[in-house]
């Protein structure tokens, strides 16, 4: 589910991002293009605005149905300015995982004023609230790094059909689809779903934008139209709405931040060690480990779990595969993927195969390869050496620890997380979790009420030594 808040983040950046285009002359319009170009023009030179978006998703990962809805509101202010530009970017979501009715809802909001950017998310009971001093190109930047330049990796030229029409009030609609393979290729690596775990096909996007006479946008719909599935239940969907007011109106919030209250962390270095992952989430073949071990200590009795994961994967013969072998508890296997197959054979017992796409084959792969949990939404501090990140962090989700210690009784009381990310010639070589999550049983007998310590650590490493 984490995957899903990140794919979601994503798509956030993409949508924004069409106002950032670059616009060509204008003319009367003679096409859908032209009439885009014009709304082009027009909201990039607004003075301020706010939006809305409401979006819907569902996916089936990793067996498991998936729905998330959320809305988010966007607000510029004085935008051509320089010492009175603000920023104002909140997010609320809804994930729940259908098949077991777990579910999580997050808050994130992003602000910039005078001088500042501040951001707060929240989650399963848990909350960070970090700010960066920078200046109104350096927030830019910052903010320009997470969009995506649509005009020259995924123009609306690339589309098949492409349609405009004006209403007897002069208000606009154009729309967009049938966009070719390549387009389609390079907006699914951008909203995340190309190699990831979710391992959906898109096999379309449609896109309808309504304007008014004066080539002001108002409303941006976006569907996007993924391989079909046998089976409906399964059917992925996504769609979009963008809603646009206030159009040269827009105020910031009233409510100023109170710094004092807000912990300081170089948001640039959290961009470094983003772009140190994808580095490594691109290479095309390689090997690498991924192990995990839990504890769960109740009193002096201990119970321990440990997953290790060997994993090569790569390309032969022009096909992809991937070689796992995996050590659960005292269990040893191995699981390999070939042309179209899943086989896993137990070194004691039962060997067994199933049918798995090469993108199913690819998502299983990243899956083990993201496994750590690591999310910069959630840092509270950073500590760095010349070789070292060391990372504060609340977790993104705490109700599976809750639901731990509740189904012994307990109660949930706290959670501290930490990453550790070793770095060796600018690449990520290994990224260590580990979470102590604590709670307390309490019961009364004739000599009071007592309580009895719940402590649950678990420990992930991702050991990238062989990947470069």
């Amino acid at each position: 589910m984490k995957k899903v808040i990140v794919l979601f983040i994503t798509i956030i950046t993409m949508i924004f991002s069409l106002l950032l285009l670059a616009s060509c002359d204008m003319g009367e319009p003679k096409s859908a293009i032209d009439v885009w170009n014009r709304v082009d023009k027009k909201m990039t030179s607004l003075s301020s605005y706010e939006a809305r978006m409401d979006m819907s998703m569902k996916m089936f990962i990793n067996g498991s149905a998936v729905s998330t809805s959320a809305d988010s509101t966007i607000i510029e202010h004085n935008i051509g300015k320089r010492s009175s530009y603000y920023y104002y970017e909140k997010t609320d979501m809804r994930v729940t995982n259908v098949s077991n009715g777990a579910k999580i809802n997050s808050e994130s909001t992003e602000e910039y004023r005078d001088g500042n950017l501040f951001v707060t998310n929240s989650s399963g009971g848990k909350a960070s609230k970090l700010y960066n001093t920078m200046t109104k190109s350096e927030f830019l930047e910052y903010k320009n790094s997470k969009a995506i330049d649509l005009e020259s990796e995924f123009g609306f030229d690339k589309a098949g059909y492409s349609e405009f029409s004006q209403d007897e009030y002069g208000c606009w609609k154009i729309k967009f689809s049938e966009f070719s393979d390549e387009a389609i290729e390079t907006i699914s690596k951008m909203v995340g779903v190309e190699d990831s775990v979710v391992a959906l096909t898109i096999e379309d996007v449609k896109f309808t934008i309504r304007a008014d006479a004066d080539f002001l946008a108002t409303r941006i719909d976006i569907t996007f139209v993924f391989e079909e599935n046998e089976n409906e239940d399964e059917q992925a969907s996504i769609k979009i709405a963008v809603d646009y007011n206030k159009i040269n109106e827009a105020e910031p919030k009233k409510e100023i931040p109170n710094v004092s209250e807000y912990l300081e962390v170089d948001f640039k270095e959290l961009d470094k060690i983003d772009r140190m992952i994808k580095e490594y989430e691109k290479i095309d073949e390689g090997s690498f480990k991924f192990e995990t071990g839990q504890k769960l200590i109740v009193l002096e009795n201990t119970t321990e779990y440990g997953e290790k994961n060997e994993v090569s994967y790569g390309e032969k013969d022009g096909k992809f595969f991937y070689e796992i072998t995996s050590t659960v508890d005292k269990e040893k296997f191995t699981i390999t993927y070939s042309d179209g197959t899943q086989s896993i054979n137990r070194e004691k017992g039962s060997s067994e195969t199933k049918a798995q796409t090469e993108k199913e084959a690819r998502a299983y792969v990243r899956t083990l390869m993201s496994g750590t949990g690591y999310n910069r939404q959630y840092v509270t501090e950073i500590n760095q050496t010349t070789d070292e990140y060391v990372l504060k962090c609340d977790a993104a989700d705490i109700s599976q620890y809750r639901q731990v210690f509740e189904s012994l009784g307990g109660h949930f009381k706290d959670l501290n997380q930490t990453v550790t990310i070793k770095i060796k010639d600018g690449k990520i070589i290994r990224i260590t979790t580990e979470i102590i999550a604590e709670g307390e049983i309490r019961y009364s007998d004739y000599k009071g009420t007592h309580s009895i310590p719940l402590k649950m650590t678990v420990v992930s490493r991702l050991l990238l030594n062989d990947m470069y």
